[in-house]
């Protein structure tokens, strides 16, 4: 088996952007091919994952994974960004908020927020309308109709109500579905109660079956990039710093995922476009040969298996 693919997570840092890593590892690297896994805004923490090269074939079977978080919501006043970045533009006198708690019944409020929901994409994000991102709206003060998305939010645990420097504040621990916005259940919380709220901290500590406690932080990263021989030709760079426990093979990432074991000729059939055989299960399938997960196929009880993507080219397996 040739060059396997290799996945860098990342405990990012407060400040930068999802994205600022990437060209840094390109240099690093002089890999073109590297992009990442879901976005956390600049001010939040915690996991990323970062696909490298032919890794990034994988890059669509990653986003889907569910997410957990970890979050403050601090009460009082509305954001336009919905978190502690934005501009105030709506607040309660502290008289008011202090009779508005004593009517919060938390429990009610927050399941309304809970389960299959519609969410609105909050104004500051990414999302394109018109092809144009929602921010640029936000930016020039051009209103625009905000997209709802059908998403799943679980509550794994919160705290009681405390005061913070910033305010009365709650703590929350949620594990959602692709497409959550955890700024915009922050904000709805705030107008479900209607104590007004705004996201104060957030941190990302699950993604799939990765746990925060896996991930690098970015100043081990460059410490080991830093140790690479100039000489070394991306393959061999990539393979330093898995030695180094820098980099993850995919199959880490996707230990989780239902898998189906190759046979030689299955997993030839299957890097050439061939047909593949039959199985019981419905669903996505991590199809693997010698334990390397050469790609992914959808299953159906009965049904021939339909290849979604193969991550190698025949020549690096056999």
């Amino acid at each position: 088996m040739q060059s396997k693919r290799y996945v860098l997570v990342l405990d990012k840092e407060s400040g930068p952007s999802s994205f600022s890593y990437i060209p840094k590892l390109r240099r690093a690297l002089a890999l073109r091919r590297i992009g990442h896994a879901g976005t956390l805004d600049p001010f939040a923490t915690g996991l990323m994952l970062y696909a490298i090269g032919p890794a990034c074939a994988a890059l669509q079977f990653m986003e889907v994974m569910d997410k957990s978080y970890e979050l403050t919501a601090v009460f009082g006043e509305s954001r336009d960004s919905y978190d502690r970045t934005g501009v105030i533009t709506d607040q309660l006198s502290p008289e008011e908020l202090n009779n508005r708690l004593e009517q919060v019944d938390w429990n009610q409020s927050i399941a309304q927020l809970c389960g299959a929901v519609s969410q609105t994409v909050p104004i500051y994000s990414a999302v394109k309308r018109g092809g144009r991102p929602l921010y640029a709206y936000a930016r020039s003060g051009e209103a625009v109709e905000l997209p709802q998305r059908e998403v799943k939010i679980e509550l794994l645990d919160r705290s009681e109500l405390y005061q913070s420097e910033a305010g009365p504040a709650m703590d929350f621990r949620l594990k959602v579905s692709k497409g959550t916005y955890i700024r915009s259940f922050v904000h709805d919380l705030g107008l479900e109660t209607g104590l007004l709220a705004y996201c104060q901290d957030l941190r990302r500590f699950e993604l799939g079956a990765i746990k925060l406690t896996q991930a690098q932080t970015w100043q081990s990263v460059e410490e080991a990039l830093a140790k690479l021989p100039e000489a070394a030709d991306s393959s061999r760079k990539l393979e330093l710093l898995a030695e180094l426990g820098i980099l993850r093979p995919i199959e880490e990432i996707f230990k989780s995922q239902p898998q189906y074991a190759l046979t030689a000729a299955e997993a030839k059939a299957f890097l050439h476009g061939q047909s593949l055989g039959k199985t019981d299960f419905s669903g996505e399938l991590a199809l693997t040969y010698e334990g390397v997960i050469l790609g992914f196929a959808e299953a159906k009880a009965g049904l021939e298996m339909k290849s979604k993507r193969v991550f190698y080219q025949s020549a690096e397996v056999f």
